[in-house]
């Protein structure tokens, strides 16, 4: 007697499993009809297998609990900390933490002045909050296809600029990188701004740059189901001083100095506001959570044609 199990990760395909499988046997017994008899004894093993579980080490909860003995719970220096690391990771010059990876988006657009009457270039495979944050501007999301590789077209972009088109978001997605180095040349020559959305990719590399730092801007999520966790946040990365100056600015009701900077000067009162901002803050115990991830992860660089 021949003992299987199959191990079926979703109930419903039960039925195709089994089929399959007594076609199969069927061949081998008509191979063994006339020298002996083969009995089969099948066993399904039916189970669901998580899309992804977030790993939330003891070192991980320790440091939550310690910053909850400081007495600057968002703004602080732990966020500052996490920032720094990001940045040396992704080797980009500035890491701006915010409190998710929609805000991330919104927030870059913005600071690009994008807006009303302008339109963004987004793949049509992708989340709804790449949509959502262009909306959020007031821009018009302008879909175009994918190709096999599940990334944003090249070909299509080129079809769908427009003269209201003011930006392009690459999704890397399942973190694949998109073909960064075409698109690039696209949005020089067309005075694009390139916005990536590395939800999927922390850890992806393109030609030893990381994802991120091919455009104006790069935009990750912490969400739990991402390689790395906040339970939820964001961070945005880029390399332009300007840029970095006006974010750090608008996730934090656009006041020109932090919590920090106003404290060293005992004068908390003592800032100033030049634009309309936003509450994107990220709070000191989802920062040293990501802090605390980010130095267990071992990233390894592959390189592919």
């Amino acid at each position: 007697m021949v003992r299987v199990a199959i191990l079926v990760p979703n109930p419903p395909v039960v039925i195709t499993a089994v089929f399959t499988f007594l076609i199969y046997i069927s061949c081998i017994n008509l191979y063994f009809e006339k020298h002996s008899t083969l009995i089969i004894h099948v066993e399904i093993i039916s189970m669901r297998v998580p899309l992804s579980e977030p790993w939330i080490s003891k070192q991980d909860k320790l440091m939550m609990m310690r910053c909850l003995n400081n007495p600057q719970l968002t703004d602080g220096p732990i966020l500052r900390q996490f920032e720094s690391k990001f940045s040396k990771v992704t080797k980009s010059k500035f890491a701006i933490g915010v409190s998710n990876g929609t805000q991330a988006l919104q927030l870059s657009l913005i600071s690009l002045g994008i807006g009303k009457g302008d339109e963004v270039i987004i793949p049509d495979l992708t989340f709804v909050a790449t949509a959502n944050a262009v909306i959020a501007t007031g821009a018009k999301p302008v879909p175009v296809d994918i190709i096999p590789s599940l990334n944003i077209s090249i070909d299509s972009i080129k079809e769908k600029i427009s003269n209201k088109t003011k930006a392009v978001i690459p999704v890397h997605f399942a973190g694949l990188a998109c073909n960064m180095n075409k698109l690039s040349k696209i949005a020089k020559k067309h005075n694009l701004f390139i916005v990536e959305d590395c939800a999927h990719a922390f850890g992806t590399y393109l030609d030893k740059k990381h994802v991120g730092t091919f455009g104006d801007m790069g935009c990750f999520s912490f969400y739990p189901t991402k390689n790395i966790t906040t339970v939820e946040g964001g961070m945005i990365i880029t390399n332009s001083k300007k840029l970095s100056k006006k974010l750090y600015s608008l996730r934090n009701h656009g006041l020109t100095k932090n919590l920090i900077q106003r404290d060293k000067n005992t004068k908390p009162w003592n800032y100033d506001i030049k634009d309309p901002g936003h509450n994107f803050r990220l709070d000191e115990i989802r920062s040293s959570l990501g802090l605390s991830q980010l130095k267990r992860q071992k990233i390894k660089k592959y390189s592919w044609n």
